[in-house]
């Protein structure tokens, strides 16, 4: 991770979580709250479901419908927009102090755009991107990229035909719309570490976790890459003796996610410190010898640095197996490549 991050492959993935350390509603906060503005009649039965169900309740409710829906969760952004804090959180301030490759978030608030507007210490501008143009696949190292994958508030204010994502259906119509937002983070999830905060990989209206386009993105990765398939993060708290989280957690690492027991601000204050430490540059650094059938081979540490995982594979293969005869290659018992 902290590599990647150096090298400029970090790419940061914001869930509901990281707005909590802002005191922002999550799903559930913004549930009851369209309950509550249902009025009497309808708050008593909708209260306790889930955004999905609510909001699909109330798509097909004479005098409510998508809009009525829509014009309320932006009104409940716009008011706490205007009395959040400037920065937003502490850990808003110091991921504004780290450079990213590309940012993603499931949010629909402006925290990230607020703490980068409001930082004196920014290491870099970010650019929110609603719709999938162009413009995302071009990266330069000063501007962080703000993909807003389930729409953002502010955009829906101004913009009428932006769409915000509340439920199942929603989502799977995003996920049509918005297919070169997923390709791209599925690029970065192949060039460098994806670090997920706060995010449940659970899908709209669904309970169980690993069931977002998210987390299929990332095993459809592994199917094809393998063992060569980078590693990821989630940072969430939890409860490491209990059984559910145990669960989770064992579901998260058989897909190469490695669970981060830490809230958002404890996280990045740790990870911040670790940057600043000095490290030896890898071309200064002495040169890697890899064994490979009783020999062994010298590379350069930052050429080693980017192949290791194929060498690894590689070399414990030929120490393993002795290559076949001419033979035996030949009566097809064994195939191998030269290289």
């Amino acid at each position: 991770m902290i590599e990647d991050i150096l090298k400029g492959r970090g790419t940061l993935f914001l869930g509901a979580g990281a707005s909590r350390e802002a005191d922002f509603p999550d799903a559930n906060t913004l549930t009851e709250y369209l309950a509550s503005k249902a009025g009497n009649s309808l708050s008593s039965k909708l209260s306790g479901q889930t955004l999905d169900t609510v909001s699909d309740y109330l798509y097909a409710e004479p005098g409510y419908g998508k809009q009525w829906v829509r014009q309320k969760i932006i009104d409940c952004f716009e008011k706490r927009h205007k009395t959040v804090k400037r920065i937003p959180s502490i850990a808003h301030e110091i991921m504004t102090m780290i450079k990213w490759r590309a940012m993603f978030t499931t949010n629909y608030d402006r925290l990230i755009e607020i703490a980068y507007d409001s930082s004196q210490d920014a290491v870099q501008r970010v650019l929110p991107i609603y719709t999938p143009d162009a413009q995302i696949r071009r990266h330069e190292e000063e501007v962080a990229r703000l993909i807003k994958l389930n729409g953002s508030v502010d955009e829906a204010a101004r913009n009428s035909s932006h769409e915000l994502v509340f439920t199942f259906a929603d989502q799977q119509e995003a996920r049509i719309r918005n297919q070169r937002f997923y390709d791209l983070l599925r690029d970065e999830a192949a060039i460098g570490s994806i670090i997920f905060v706060g995010f449940s990989f659970t899908h709209l209206g669904a309970r169980d976790m690993g069931t977002s386009p998210e987390f299929f993105l990332l095993q459809e990765i592994l199917r094809e890459m393998g063992p060569a398939a980078r590693w990821h993060y989630c940072v969430t708290p939890f409860d490491p003796s209990s059984p559910s989280s145990e669960l989770i957690c064992r579901k998260l690492h058989a897909n190469q996610i490695k669970v981060i027991n830490a809230t958002f601000g404890g996280f990045l204050d740790a990870l911040f410190k670790q940057l600043q430490v000095t490290k030896t540059p890898l071309t200064k650094r002495p040169p890697i010898l890899i064994p490979i059938a009783g020999i062994a081979i010298s590379i350069d540490a930052d050429e080693y640095a980017k192949d290791r995982r194929h060498f690894e594979i590689i070399g414990s293969h030929l120490e393993e197996l002795t290559p076949p005869s001419v033979t035996e290659s030949l009566n097809g018992y064994e195939t191998w490549a030269s290289f």
